[in-house]
């Protein structure tokens, strides 16, 4: 992990090893790589890691050697000085439950007190989405998942931040289907309004997914538009950003001269 000054741009690293071990924590012979990281206090990342899989030998498939139906082990709290690992709260998705919450667009937000994800919180009914959210404070007990559906099965979230200046999951939805230009819009994640009244229409971008960063004061969005070119590797970028107090569009910059220098805008910072 690399942690960035951004006024001066001096950045220090360090590495959790696979083979180190994540205390208080059973990972297994291959060690814990981390699913997702999330808020800093301090020098220590929060993070949700899980138990790596051996290489597949020769002749086996990938399905020979899975450990269990479970998607992810714990959250942890990793030292950003030391390089040092330690479990915080046991967290697992149990995909082998028909009816537990399954992650879907593969992407988390922290709170100061919780872990969100976009999710269908009964699995077996994928048509029905929502921002799943789970405890992270420190505790021997396995956290507990919780839900907020998506009222609109219209919409797919594609993305989900936290917002501190609302105090609540916000996520980017886009209309089914999303293979080209499509409706766009922000929502905040609370009941019992969810997927109904949308904070902020964008219009149409092409589908996609993790479009959006949150500022840090948890007040501006940015959102990570495209549509089609002439040249498809490079599509056209415009680079949003969304005031959630306001509940509107403040800024939008057009990306110039995209894919010309074989360089696309992966991700943006509202500043």
């Amino acid at each position: 992990m690399i942690k960035v000054d951004i006024a001066s741009g001096e950045s220090t690293m360090n590495h959790l090893a696979r083979e180190k071990p994540v205390a208080g924590a059973t990972c297994g012979l291959w060690g814990c790589g981390f699913l997702e990281i999330g808020r800093l206090v301090g020098d220590k990342v929060l993070g949700w890691v899980e138990p790596l899989l051996p290489p597949t030998p020769p002749g086996e498939t990938a399905a020979a050697r899975a450990p269990s139906d479970d998607f992810g082990l714990t959250l942890a709290e990793f030292d950003l000085t030391t390089g040092e690992a330690t479990a915080t709260r046991p967290f697992a998705l149990h995909y082998g439950d028909a009816h537990s919450p399954q992650m879907t667009v593969g992407t988390a937000a922290f709170s100061g007190d919780k872990i969100y994800f976009a999710c269908n919180p009964d699995q077996s009914n994928d048509a029905v989405e929502g921002v799943c959210s789970a405890p992270t404070a420190p505790s021997k007990d396995p956290a507990e998942v919780g839900a907020i559906p998506f009222e609109d099965q219209s919409y797919t979230i594609t993305s989900v931040e936290y917002s501190e200046a609302l105090e609540a999951p916000v996520v980017l939805a886009q209309k089914i289907p999303n293979e080209n230009m499509t409706a766009t819009k922000v929502y905040a994640a609370t009941s019992p309004t969810f997927g109904v009244e949308a904070l902020v229409d964008l219009g149409e971008a092409l589908g996609s997914l993790h479009q959006t960063t949150m500022s840090a004061d948890g007040r501006y969005l940015m959102v990570l538009a495209t549509s089609p070119s002439t040249e498809p590797q490079y599509p056209k970028q415009q680079l949003v950003t969304v005031d959630l107090v306001a509940k509107k569009v403040i800024k939008t910059i057009d990306v110039k001269d995209t894919g010309a220098f074989g360089i696309a805008t992966l991700a943006a910072v509202a500043c």
